[in-house]
């Protein structure tokens, strides 16, 4: 059993509930992927009981670009970036994360700072388990990425490259299929039901699991950054 306990969060969306305070239940445990976990609230006022549950997302590897080695990023080309499908997840969330730091002219500060490039999403045929998912990463893409997305581009100082994560977040199919019916829709008809899969209420109860692979840069591609004159110099640690 994993109580859950009072908070206010302060930064909430507009949507279906208060915002941009509202009052949620938080809590925090150790989790066994093979189990099925089950929220149970009770209305001490009404007497309503409301239950949902979820299987949660095993463990998954990220199988290329392969452990050891230098992520190159070379210009003309793409890179493969594949994964392990994981047991009960359905949606695959891929992205890179860019690592740098800047040091302000007149400083000695170095600031860690990073970017996220959000890659398209993948979906399994089913949570089983098998298969794999594979994405071709443009190389050139990631340059432009870095150039559009590193602000200001005047910036006054220097700034060293870093490392890359590749990650991905795997969701479970409630939450897939959440998306997928609040989503855009190509339909005249703009009436659609509400999904939920929480019993005696409405909701969403599923899991995610988020696993992630970290490369150094190689030095071709440090140069390429450099090339694209917002700022960037050679890293002497890199």
């Amino acid at each position: 059993t994993i109580p859950f306990d009072t908070t206010t969060i302060s930064n909430k969306d507009t949507g279906m509930f208060y915002n941009p305070y509202m009052l949620i239940y938080k809590g925090t445990g150790d989790l066994d992927p093979n189990l099925q976990y089950n929220i149970n609230v009770n209305n001490t006022a009404t007497g309503k009981k409301v239950t949902a549950s979820t299987r949660l997302i095993e463990d998954f590897i990220i199988s290329k670009p392969p452990s050891g080695g230098k992520a190159s990023f070379r210009r003309g080309f793409t890179t493969l970036f594949s994964w392990g499908n994981a047991a009960n997840a359905k949606r695959y969330e891929p992205m890179i994360r860019f690592y740098y730091s800047e040091i302000a002219s007149g400083s000695t500060d170095t600031v860690a700072k990073f970017i996220d490039w959000v890659l398209p999403t993948q979906t399994a045929d089913d949570i089983s388990g098998e298969g794999n998912q594979e994405i071709d990463v443009s190389n050139d893409g990631f340059y432009d990425f870095i150039a559009n997305n590193v602000k200001p581009a005047d910036f006054f100082g220097k700034r060293l490259c870093g490392t890359v994560d590749f990650i991905v977040a795997a969701g479970g199919e409630e939450y897939d299929t959440y998306l997928r019916v609040n989503g855009p829709s190509n339909s005249l008809v703009q009436d659609r039901p509400e999904y939920t899969n929480v019993e005696n209420g409405f909701g969403l109860m599923s899991s995610r699991y988020n696993t992630s692979k970290n490369r150094r840069l190689h030095p071709d591609c440090e140069d390429e950054i450099i090339l694209l004159d917002i700022g960037f110099v050679t890293n002497p640690e890199l």
